[in-house]
């Protein structure tokens, strides 16, 4: 039996779902960051090195390669901010999930 379902409705779920993931990606990431400061207050892990910006070139290999800041600072090597890569993961993650399923539904049916 086939699905159908309103083109908008999708819509208008992708761009909730977008927004919903920023504020949780944003939660999530608060929450690591804490259990890291009590995990090096309580003397489990090793205190973490202060931030200074570094330059890396990209393995690309060619001189007019692009350089970006190290994990250390607000800037991912992908150029995007920690938040946003955050987000990114997340969105990839559900996108591998909803592909596989789909991939399996094509081949069944």
């Amino acid at each position: 039996m086939p699905r159908k379902v309103d083109a908008a409705a999708l819509d208008y779920l992708i761009i909730e779902l977008t927004n919903t993931l920023k504020r949780s990606s944003v939660v999530a990431t608060e929450r690591t960051r804490r259990h890291e400061a009590q995990l090096i207050e309580a003397g489990l892990l090793a205190p973490i090195p202060p931030r200074k910006e570094a330059a890396v070139r990209d393995s690309a290999g060619s001189s007019g390669s692009v350089v970006s800041t190290t994990r250390g600072g607000n800037v991912t090597k992908s150029g995007l901010s920690e938040a946003e890569e955050a987000v990114r993961q997340r969105l990839e993650t559900m996108g591998t999930i909803v592909g596989g399923n789909l991939a399996e539904r094509y081949v069944r049916g």
